[in-house]
């Protein structure tokens, strides 16, 4: 490019909203000065600027060989409309015919961004469950045998049995008719005394005939 007044344009299709992206390599010419060289680059569509701005490059140390391009982006969103023009500016000095030297000027448009992928579901949390608590245990008291029943023994029945009586004696313990032994009177059956006979009225052991004495007539 030359001094300030040169410029070079072009016109693209463009789409109102889409997102473009525009970039170039830009150095400078070294046959002559300035050493700074600056250009403007604007993009246009549907009566409006699109984008504008001013980009430099010292060629300071630069040779014809080595020229030292460097790589400039820019982006842009288009306007109403279906085209866009897109312009390179010299702004420098007009005593000059060595501006700034273009190369690989692209414009392309953006593809938005891919979704996000949905999120795949994984597996259901496993539900929280409490830990089981361990069971309340109440010891069972311990078994008692019932105490037996108390059993005092009634005493023994106290028998009063009657006195024995023996066939024939009506009275008292073995007794004849007539006292002991069944003798009328007395022991051993005499009428009076002890061993008495019967025909001796008076004396012990009196004799018959013998009225009185003892054993004597």
């Amino acid at each position: 490019m030359g001094h300030t007044g040169t410029s070079i344009s072009q016109t693209f299709n463009t789409t109102a909203g889409q997102v473009y992206q525009g970039s170039f390599l830009l150095a400078g010419n070294v046959y002559g000065p300035p050493l700074l060289k600056t250009v403007d680059v604007n993009v246009s569509g549907g009566g409006s600027f699109l984008f504008a701005n001013s980009y430099t490059f010292d060629i300071a140390g630069k040779t014809r060989n080595a020229m030292g391009y460097v790589s400039k982006t820019f982006t842009f969103t288009g306007g109403a409309g279906n085209s866009s023009q897109l312009c390179f500016a010299s702004k420098d000095p007009a005593t000059t015919s060595c501006g700034a030297v273009l190369d690989n000027i692209v414009v392309a448009a953006v593809l938005p961004p891919a979704p996000a992928p949905a999120p795949v579901p994984g597996p259901a949390p496993a539900p929280l469950v409490a830990p089981a608590q361990p069971p309340i245990v109440v010891p069972a008291p311990p078994l008692v045998a019932p105490a037996p029943p108390l059993v005092v023994p009634s005493p023994p029945a106290v028998v009063i049995l009657p006195p024995p009586s023996y066939p024939g004696q009506p009275t008292g313990y073995g007794a004849q008719p007539g006292g002991n032994g069944g003798e009328p009177t007395g022991y051993g059956g005499q009428p009076t005394g002890y061993g008495s006979q019967p025909a001796q009225p008076t004396g012990y052991g009196a004799q018959p005939g013998q009225p009185t004495g003892y054993g004597q007539p």
